[in-house]
């Protein structure tokens, strides 16, 4: 940017001063409209008081519309020329004497602006440069439709449509759309904004809405509902919220009751082995001794005489009643 300014700017005090001869460039089409996509071509032709020599220098630079910066698009100089930044590969430019046209492909919407071309050719230098008004015509894309305000019975609102690409800026409209035909454009619609403002919202303007964003080359369209709940939608969102809140809880007791299982499978798991293993350790109780009688108190030892005294009673008189029932041997 600032290289292009300076030179511009030493041009022309050398030609104000009388130092150089400044030469002449014309611009027969000083307004370009091209689509987007296609190939533009600027021309431009110079005229120079001396022959063309080696020291020929071209420069094509452009201001950015929707940035507000300045860019080179292609240089000529010393037998050297090329496109510069987004415009490499782009640029074609004529080669005959007296000829700084150049010709741009594949135009897009940020190569909107204003393009300027300087020309030197020792010791003749351009006064002041060329100027083309360049725009890149697009359709417009597809609109963004939005509601700002309550969506309720008395309430003030309005609905926003809004194309973030299009040249030449589109032309908004919104209509109701009813069995699929569309009514008339409300009152209150702005068509340059996008904005229609509906006052105190009513039953007659609820319903659905379609955007349509338009220019030349093309249209694009966006829709939306507006329909109030009334008491009808209150009812409903409060059962629905009724509803959640009882799937909740019932999810919060299956969890628990799950988790509550869960360590009572743990705890028997770990009762097993346990009682095992005391059972294993428990040791086998053995007859008691002679030694261990005297050693008992007087009650336990009685308890095992008259157990005993008892058995070989009992043994005795089975003995004696064999024996009676024996027969005797002649």
């Amino acid at each position: 940017m600032w290289t292009t300014a300076i030179k511009i700017f030493t041009i022309i005090t050398a030609c104000l001063s009388g130092s150089a001869v400044c030469m002449q460039i014309t611009i027969p089409y000083p307004q370009i409209n091209v689509t987007a996509g296609g190939n533009v071509t600027l021309y431009c032709t110079y005229a120079s008081s001396v022959a063309i020599g080696k020291g020929l220098g071209i420069d094509w630079s452009f201001h950015e519309h929707y940035s507000q910066t300045s860019k080179a698009v292609y240089y000529l100089d010393a037998g050297t020329s090329s496109g510069v930044g987004n415009f490499v590969n782009r640029v074609t430019a004529a080669t005959n004497p007296g000829n700084a046209t150049i010709t741009i492909s594949n135009m897009q919407p940020r190569d909107t602006g204003t393009y300027y071309v300087t020309i030197m050719n020792p010791p003749d230098v351009t006064a002041n440069a060329g100027q083309i008004q360049l725009t890149v015509l697009v359709a417009p894309s597809t609109p963004h439709c939005s509601i700002k305000g309550a969506v309720e019975t008395g309430h003030h609102l309005s609905l926003k449509c809004y194309s973030e690409t299009g040249m030449p800026r589109p032309t908004y409209y919104w209509n109701k759309v009813t069995d699929g035909v569309l009514s008339p454009t409300p009152p209150g619609m702005n068509y340059d904004t996008g904005m229609l403002i509906i006052g105190n919202l009513t039953k007659f303007e609820t319903g659905h809405y379609r955007c349509t964003a338009s220019n030349f080359l093309g249209n694009a369209t966006c829709e939306i509902d507006l329909n109030t709940g009334g008491a009808e939608g209150i009812i409903a969102a409060a059962i629905i919220a009724a509803l959640l809140a009882a799937v909740i809880i019932f999810a919060i007791i299956w969890i628990i009751v799950i988790k509550g299982k869960k360590k009572e499978k743990l705890a028997g798991t770990e009762m097993k082995p346990m009682m095992q293993a005391n059972q294993e350790t428990v040791p086998a109780q053995a007859a008691p001794t002679s030694q261990s009688l005297l050693a008992a108190p007087l009650d336990q030892a009685n308890e095992y005489s008259n157990a005993h005294a008892e058995h070989v009673y009992t043994a005795s008189s089975n003995e004696e009643m064999e024996g009676e029932n024996t027969p005797a041997v002649a």
